[in-house]
């Protein structure tokens, strides 16, 4: 499910990124369906060609629900992660988990004891990667920017790994952490709220080269969860076609919402890997409609559709003024809480 959504989120920040496409970061906050474990998914962007990210301070609205008890060791999340290799001058890619640390280690990111930490680990290819975020309630003038503040720290690819820079020249292009567990759900937007709430990404470079930080450059990306922002659906079995009919409506702030990029993602409920069923844009009044031909077999089978919403106009101008120091450089609009249903494709007659 997360590799969909990462799949929906490039379509959401227009493909990957490139020298001459887009800002030099983005942030995109998905919510994601209670029949999935619920929670949140932040997904973060790194243009490839622009100095490499060092830090990441994200901040989550005040009103979000954010559970730091969970115990060292307690999976927490799923991660996905892409880096740019430049020793080889090529791409990786690797799904992970995010689990709970200790939050009295010690550490040089953000030194001191943390209300929580979430290690979100991947195996790459050629390596293995572990990112620490360290969770902490804000407090003084930091709380206009959030409740509370993720804070991780990435190596840089500039240097060789013995002088504590990232194996192989690794440079990470693209963070997705998938906050949420049938059990354990550390993240969870606010289930009756009405309003808009504010999510902001700080990013701070690395001086292009070397393993020197660089606080002046510090941008801020940031995304919009608007609440209410819903999917209905209804699922159908046409036996005469053998097609699976996805029809339903998507509302925001209650009011229909048209022109929305919808996919429907689906198969077997116990699936690793899922397919792309199809995908249209919302009409005047919200509706839509997808069909996806299955065939019938010798024996009934379930299969179980999800349904993302894409933003149609990722390259956002900011709002609101930053307090970054190098202002903030774009700003997303989250799409609707992700949906799913099942339905039983019948036996051959």
């Amino acid at each position: 499910m997360l590799g969909c959504v990462s799949v929906s989120a490039l379509g959401l920040a227009g493909g990957a990124p490139s020298a001459s496409l887009g800002p030099a970061g983005q942030l995109f906050v998905m919510p994601v369906a209670a029949s999935v474990g619920g929670g949140i998914v932040l997904d973060i962007h790194s243009l490839e060609h622009a100095p490499a990210p060092a830090r990441l301070t994200l901040y989550v609205p005040a009103g979000v629900t954010v559970d730091t008890s969970a115990a060292p060791g307690t999976v927490v999340g799923d991660g996905y992660l892409a880096v740019w290799l430049d020793a080889a001058t090529t791409d990786d890619y690797a799904f992970g988990t995010i689990k709970a640390g200790d939050p009295a280690a010690a550490q040089t990111c953000a030194p001191g004891i943390h209300a929580a930490v979430w290690i979100a680990s991947f195996r790459l290819s050629i390596t293995d990667v572990a990112i620490p975020f360290y969770v902490d309630p804000t407090s003084g003038p930091e709380t206009s920017l959030g409740a509370y503040r993720l804070t991780a720290c990435l190596k840089s690819p500039y240097v060789p790994e013995e002088q504590g820079g990232a194996p192989f020249g690794l440079r990470v292009t693209e963070l997705l952490l998938g906050l949420g567990e049938p059990h354990r759900t550390v993240i969870k937007a606010p289930a009756t709220a009405t309003g808009t709430y504010t999510w902001r990404l700080l990013v701070t470079p690395f001086v292009k080269g070397t393993a020197t930080i660089q606080p002046a450059a510090t941008f801020e990306a940031r995304a919009r969860m608007v609440l209410p922002h819903t999917f209905t659906e209804h699922l159908r079995y046409v036996r005469k076609t053998q097609t699976v009919v996805i029809t339903g409506t998507v509302r925001l702030l209650g009011k229909p919402e048209r022109r929305l990029l919808i996919q429907a993602i689906g198969g077997p409920p116990s699936a690793r890997f899922l397919a792309l069923y199809g995908e249209t844009r919302s009409g005047a009044n919200g509706s839509f409609t997808i069909r996806k031909r299955i065939a019938e077999k010798r024996r009934a089978r379930k299969v179980r559709v999800y349904l993302f919403g894409l933003e149609p106009a990722p390259k956002r101008a900011c709002v609101e003024p930053s307090t970054a120091p190098a202002g903030c450089v774009n700003e997303s609009l989250s799409p609707p809480q992700s949906s799913s249903a099942d339905l039983v494709i019948p036996k051959k007659h």
